[in-house]
């Protein structure tokens, strides 16, 4: 199943700005990853992975549409 990554940052209560400095990217990167704004690399995606320990194959950076909270 994929998550979201903005779900999985809000699960395990990390921010923006923490992941950022985990993966060695700028804050307005990973605000990019995050709104989608630019491709999830696959190397974005495994040092994400890592990071949050959790498999890559469950990350996603796709914005979610509003039926997904309904």
């Amino acid at each position: 199943m994929l998550i979201d990554l903005k779900v999985l940052l809000l699960r395990k209560g990390i921010s923006q700005k923490e992941l950022a400095g985990a993966i060695d990217l700028s804050c307005g990167q990973v605000s990019r990853l995050i709104n989608g704004r630019v491709r999830l690399r696959a190397s974005h995606k495994r040092r994400i992975a890592q990071f949050l320990r959790v498999p890559q194959s469950q990350i996603s950076a796709e914005k979610l549409s509003n039926s997904a909270f309904v």
